[in-house]
C-alpha cells in the first residue's frame, strides 16, 4: 500500500501555538501521545511518519499537518463521492 493512502498521525497535543508550525523537523515521538485514549504512538506508526516526512520533501510541521489535513479532506471526498453513486 503507498504511504498516502496508511493511517496518518498527527501530534494534536504537541500543537499549543503556531510557533510550532516554524519548527524544520518531526516532533519525537512522545509529542505523538494520544491524550483523549491514553495511548503512546506505535514505534512503526512514527516510522511511517518519518518516512512522509522524507518522501514528501516537508521542511517545517507546518508541511506535514496541511499534508494530514489535505489527507484527510481527499479520502473524505472520495468516500462521498462514491457512497453518492451506489
Amino acid at each position: 500500500m503507498t504511504i498516502s493512502y496508511l493511517p496518518r498521525v498527527c501530534p494534536y497535543s504537541y500543537m499549543t501555538s503556531l510557533e510550532k508550525l516554524d519548527e524544520t523537523k518531526l516532533p519525537p515521538i512522545e509529542a505523538f501521545y494520544d491524550q483523549l485514549n491514553d495511548e503512546s504512538l506505535k514505534t512503526t506508526d512514527y516510522e511511517r511518519a518519518q518516512k512522509t516526512w522524507t518522501h514528501f520533501g516537508m521542511r517545517t510541521l507546518k508541511d506535514y499537518h496541511d499534508h494530514y489535513l489535505l489527507s484527510d479532506v481527499l479520502l473524505l471526498t472520495d468516500v462521498f463521492e462514491n457512497s453518492a453513486t451506489q
